[in-house]
């Protein structure tokens, strides 16, 4: 390891008590849909193992392991900005529609989706415009989330 690498970590690290960070992480995590947040709270502030989750909660690990995966996608994007302006650091590409090159012709496909529209009659939308296989489905789904929960409903 090259340990030059380190030399001004410690300028980028958040001191041990950070008022910012950790209001914009909990406003973060209000967002959330209230079974996401649990297993965030779970897992990392509680340390319950995806297995005992699993248990508790009477679902399959599996599906738990996914469900921490999105919770963690969604917290992501939601501190990009924050991100970006506290350290530096650019993270547009935890959505790969975000950082796509046809990200409006996607996004005006899902702003006029209809409800009753199949997700994956949507996908197979999306890949005639944009050439582009989105699957699961679930990639669409969450940025049409994402959408929803920003200002413009183009932010990334």
């Amino acid at each position: 390891m090259d340990l030059n690498l380190l030399d001004g970590l410690e300028n980028r690290l958040p001191p041990k008590s950070d008022p910012e960070l950790e209001s914009k992480v909990s406003e973060a995590l209000d967002r959330l849909e209230p079974a996401l947040r649990e297993l965030i709270r779970m897992r990392f502030y509680e340390g319950v193992s995806t297995r005992e989750m699993a248990g508790r909660l009477d679902r399959p690990e599996k599906e738990i392991v996914g469900m921490i995966y999105e919770a963690k996608r969604q917290l992501r994007i939601q501190l990009a900005e924050f991100v970006n302006r506290r350290w530096g650091l650019e993270t547009a590409s935890f959505c790969g529609i975000c950082a796509h090159p046809k990200r409006a012709t996607i996004e005006k496909i899902l702003k006029f989706r209809s409800r009753n529209e199949s997700w994956k009659k949507t996908t197979e939308r999306v890949f005639r415009a944009t050439g582009e296989k989105f699957h699961p489905p679930q990639v669409l789904k969450a940025h049409l989330k994402h959408m929803r929960n920003t200002k413009e409903g183009n932010n990334g």
